[in-house]
């Protein structure tokens, strides 16, 4: 049996439902803790046990031009997450010390060296659970073009660099374009040293047919583009992750199949970061909205099936489901 870190999970409760942009009737309104967490990451086969997670910051509602005022939405989501190591509040759930393994709370990127000053009030409001923030996410992928490439962006990851915090890429070949992958590459041609965190295979288009997704000339241009980011970022990883979301609904309960639409992207980046700089995830509760309250194990499932196509060896497995997430959090 593997002892899985889920390394990318959110954490939304209802109490606190003012600071996200995911209100009723929303299918991610409602509860979404620890609490549902484990209730719902159990494998019957036993094949696995998810001994803990990685909290990623939900996109909690913000305005970067209100100064500190106009954060406070993201800074009061990453207390009621620090709450879990120190006790709860009402609505909250179960105190959990141990179970969140990291923090990646979101930050404001855009504003430079000033994201500094937003640092800081975390710091100070986070007490000691701030130990457990081990780096950042800004997501990119719903971003205009030329938000990544700005001066005071680039001033923004240097920090996070110069800091040695990692930060989670968020990017998107699906719904987004090959355009996120070009000013990717810009930006780490500059600031090329930091623990990038690439989330979600970045999103690749399983609308297309597994048997001529190599023939496709976004795969081909996409391909690419992942060679070039590999090379330009030494101390990136791979999250094998969310796959669900992606995925045609006729094949949420065909596995087998999801598997052969998914193998043609996972090989091109396992090919690059292989099992040294992979590391696996679910994307829950985002991507339990296409797979049902199975997720772990239909992901585990998926991954499983990715991993016999190309022979992987049972050390390296436990490396991707059980250890590699600590020198990719720098835990």
């Amino acid at each position: 049996m593997y002892s899985i870190v889920d390394t990318h999970v959110h954490l939304l409760a209802d109490v606190h439902n003012l600071v996200w942009q995911w209100r009723a009737p929303h299918p991610l309104s409602g509860d979404h803790r620890v609490d549902e967490f484990i209730s719902q990451c159990k494998d019957e086969q036993a094949r696995f046990s998810v001994k803990g997670l990685v909290w990623i910051e939900a996109d909690a509602l913000h305005d970067l031009d209100k100064g500190i005022d106009g954060v406070r939405g993201p800074i009061e989501e990453c207390k009621f997450v620090s709450r879990y190591y120190s006790g709860t509040q009402s609505g909250e759930g179960e105190t959990r010390p141990g179970f969140i393994k990291a923090m990646m709370p979101w930050a404001p990127i855009p504003w430079g060296q000033d994201v500094v000053e937003y640092v800081e009030v975390l710091k100070k409001e986070l007490g000691p659970q701030f130990e457990h923030v081990k780096g950042f996410r800004y997501l990119l992928q719903d971003k205009e073009p030329g938000t990544m490439t700005t001066a005071k962006f680039i001033s923004g990851l240097k920090w996070i660099q110069e800091k040695d915090y990692a930060f989670e890429w968020g990017i998107d070949i699906h719904n987004g374009g090959l355009w996120q992958f070009e000013e990717s590459i810009e930006v780490f041609r500059q600031v090329p040293n930091t623990r990038y965190l690439i989330n979600h295979l970045t999103k690749p288009n399983l609308d297309l047919d597994p048997k001529k997704t190599h023939e496709s000339e976004q795969f081909q241009k996409w391909k690419q583009c992942m060679q070039q980011i590999y090379e330009l970022t030494p101390n990136s990883y791979m999250k094998l992750s969310g796959g669900f979301s992606e995925l045609p609904e006729s094949l949420w309960n065909d596995l087998e199949k999801a598997v052969e639409t998914i193998y043609p992207w996972f090989k091109v980046c396992f090919d690059l970061w292989g099992a040294e700089r992979t590391i696996w995830a679910s994307n829950w509760p985002v991507c339990s909205m296409f797979a049902g309250p199975e997720l772990h194990s239909k992901w585990f499932s998926v991954t499983e099936g990715l991993f016999d196509k190309i022979d992987l060896s049972k050390e390296d497995r436990q490396k991707i489901y059980e250890s590699n997430w600590e020198r990719a959090f720098g835990v």
